[in-house]
């Protein structure tokens, strides 16, 4: 899925009064993600009223008006075809597949970002929703042949601050005592003054409020009388991440979209109002497996209504949750996508509890499953226990590796007397691209030498990846059966 680095991409994607902002947002995102691997980012965007350019420029790409009135598809193929880019990103509900095709004389790669299920003509397609059991074949017969698609909150495009915040965010205990407000940029039904006017009343007064208002919210003055009425309420206006504001709330309450993903990715049960049609589907899926708590669409949602929902997903039990839907690190994945991580920037990071779902979706891989000496499927409550004992015990060493942001694989040595067992696993979008041997070549230095009795790792027969990979670092290797030793150091056997 990783492909070679791409050295300039554009992006086409559009903002203003009547446009909600995640679109715009996610593409900075991936822009970042992009920048730090050495990317040269620039942006198309329509000169529409309201439209977020400026935010672009600050956070220091430059952007290329279209004027309003110009006809599409030509006037982005004049634009990329002036700037020359390698690669074209595009997140835009009103440019299809024949809009995509129209691009192709001026950009060798497209990236097309979808909610929808809609046809492209693309190399990667990327919908971040999640849909349940449908998500992995919304786009069965939508893509060219040789398209990648990624699909579902696995490849969210989220700042890094909530893999970072995600570490250190613990599960909200005892009784509700504060609650995030955000409806986006733009709100243009003013839902966040229904919200601040829910919690005004009754038992819901008592609670510490932070609403933050888009730069395109039209009432902005009603959200700021509403908040300075209401004790114990906190007006914020532009931020640079919701991520702190998320991870100290007990509850978030606003629309679908992105921002449902930024939430569950730091644990917080939200009470949604979507405020698009496209929000739906998705938030549906979300309401049904639990995840959030769906109201109704905007404007159609009453005061009453939302108040109502807000008390009973206070008072609602708190679940145990599985593996994390949403760990932070979809943006990387992405971005590895267009410019593919190089195994000469790998470091390793000890392994904590905050991993459990990256190793623990690596163990339950099917390729990496059929290649281990125990292929059966691991329970989720197993699995955790097995890593508590892991990380308790001193004897092993246990390592999460990663490269330019992104997780790459894991590595785990065991102590046993004398002599070390070594295993490893790289993530499935990555393999082929030499992360393997670096891996195998990091145990070693995190030894500084092998043990007495050496080091040894078990293959089986069939997995020639691995074979070659310690063949090729001048392990020996003992056959019996269909299993393979490799032993590096310690004595001849």
């Amino acid at each position: 899925m990783a492909a070679e680095r791409a050295r300039h991409v554009a992006f086409r994607v559009d903002s203003g009064t009547q446009l909600a902002s995640g679109h715009l947002a996610r593409c900075l995102t991936l822009a970042r993600e992009l920048a730090l691997r050495g990317v040269r980012v620039e942006f198309l965007c329509r000169d529409l009223p309201g439209h977020l350019g400026a935010r672009v420029t600050r956070a220091g790409y430059p952007v290329h008006l279209i004027p309003a009135a110009a006809a599409e598809p030509a006037a982005s193929s004049v634009l990329l075809t002036r700037l020359g880019a390698e690669v074209l990103v595009v997140d835009h509900y009103g440019l299809d597949a024949a809009w995509e095709r129209a691009q192709r004389a001026a950009v060798g790669r497209i990236l097309a970002i979808d909610d929808v299920g809609r046809d492209h003509d693309c190399e990667v397609l990327l919908d971040q929703n999640f849909f349940g059991p449908v998500t992995s074949a919304r786009y069965a017969g939508r893509l060219p042949a040789h398209a990648s698609a990624l699909l579902g909150p696995h490849f969210a495009l989220l700042g890094r601050e909530y893999a970072a915040a995600r570490r250190t965010t613990v599960p909200r205990a005892g009784g509700a005592r504060r609650v995030l407000i955000f409806y986006g940029a733009s709100d243009v039904t003013d839902e966040t003054s229904k919200a601040l006017r829910a919690l005004s009343s009754g038992e819901l007064a008592r609670l510490e409020v932070d609403v933050v208002v888009g730069p395109n919210h039209p009432g902005a003055a009603v959200v700021g009388a509403l908040a300075d009425a209401r004790p114990r309420t906190t007006l914020h206006h532009e931020l640079p991440s919701l991520a702190p504001l998320i991870a100290a709330a007990d509850l978030v309450v606003g629309a679908g979209g992105a921002t449902t993903l930024e939430r569950l990715c730091l644990g917080r049960r939200s009470v949604v109002v979507t405020v698009a049609e496209n929000q739906e589907p998705s938030t549906a899926s979300l309401d049904q497996a639990g995840l959030l708590r769906w109201v109704g669409r905007a404007p159609s949602v009453s005061v009453e209504a939302l108040r109502e929902a807000i008390l009973a997903e206070l008072e609602a039990p708190r679940t145990t949750p599985g593996p994390e839907l949403v760990d932070g690190y979809g943006a990387p994945r992405v971005a590895a996508a267009l410019a593919a991580p190089r195994p000469a920037e790998l470091r390793l990071q000890r392994a904590e509890r905050a991993d459990a779902g990256l190793l623990f979706l690596w163990r339950n891989e099917p390729l990496a499953r059929a290649m281990s000496f125990d292929d059966a499927p691991i329970s989720w409550e197993r699995h955790l226990t097995w890593l508590e004992r892991k990380l308790a015990d001193r004897d092993v060493l246990l390592f999460i590796a990663f490269a330019d942001g992104l997780p790459v694989g894991q590595l785990r040595l065991e102590l046993t007397g004398e002599e070390a067992e070594l295993s490893y696993a790289v993530d499935p979008q990555l393999r082929g691209l030499g992360f393997g041997t670096a891996l195998v070549e990091q145990a070693i230095r995190q030894l500084g030498a092998p043990p007495p009795g050496g080091v040894r790792a078990r293959v089986k027969a069939a997995n020639t990846a691995s074979r070659r990979i310690f063949e090729h670092c001048g392990w020996r290797a003992d056959v019996t059966g269909a299993d393979y030793t490799y032993r590096l150091g310690g004595r001849d056997r």
